[in-house]
């Protein structure tokens, strides 16, 4: 009996991580699709449109944002609920954008970290207010992509092209140890 019960929780653990995949799969093409439409519709409406352009067009941003949330959310029910995010913009006006757009969400708190706005000490406090776990979501173009540690930063999202050196330090920050199990 103990035997069958145990195949029994086994299958039904399997079962309920494939159906955790499909539905995350479903998620992620929904949203591809998405941003597929906006980047057709975009370029229907604007003719040539250049790209810092497009990407800090409120309806890719809404959509961008929708989906950050949405799996920002999934990664704190998932591995604990005070890790922090950072999504890296493409353009100073990208991050205005987002930024705008998360508030209206007001799911999470963040904040605008941009090079031309704001004192040195304005954007030290908000890495620092965002390592205590004061801040969820940083909001960055051109800053914190290295030299930058905060252990509670588990999830990044690009929108924006990196390369070379850059990439491995930007890709780095998400990959600190944060607790001890």
């Amino acid at each position: 009996d103990t035997l069958r019960a145990q195949v029994l929780e086994l299958e039904r653990t399997k079962k309920n991580k494939k159906e955790k995949k499909e539905k995350k799969e479903k998620n992620h093409e929904k949203y591809k699709t998405e941003l597929a439409s906006t980047l057709e519709m975009l370029e229907v409406q604007h003719g040539s449109i250049e790209k810092k352009e497009l990407y800090a067009h409120p309806k890719f941003v809404s959509a961008m944002v929708e989906y950050i949330v949405h799996d920002f959310e999934k990664g704190r029910a998932a591995l604990d609920d005070s890790i922090g995010a950072m999504i890296v913009c493409d353009s100073a006006p990208q991050a205005r954008a987002v930024s705008e757009q998360l508030s209206r969400t007001a799911k999470y708190s963040h904040a605008l970290v941009l090079h031309d706005e704001g004192t040195k000490q304005d954007r030290k406090d908000i890495q620092e207010d965002f390592k205590k776990g004061k801040i969820d979501i940083l909001v960055v173009y051109n800053m914190l992509l290295t030299g930058f540690d905060a252990p509670r930063l588990k999830k990044q999202y690009l929108a924006r092209m990196i390369k070379a050196h850059n990439l491995l330090q930007t890709l780095t920050r998400v990959n600190r140890p944060y607790k001890e199990n």
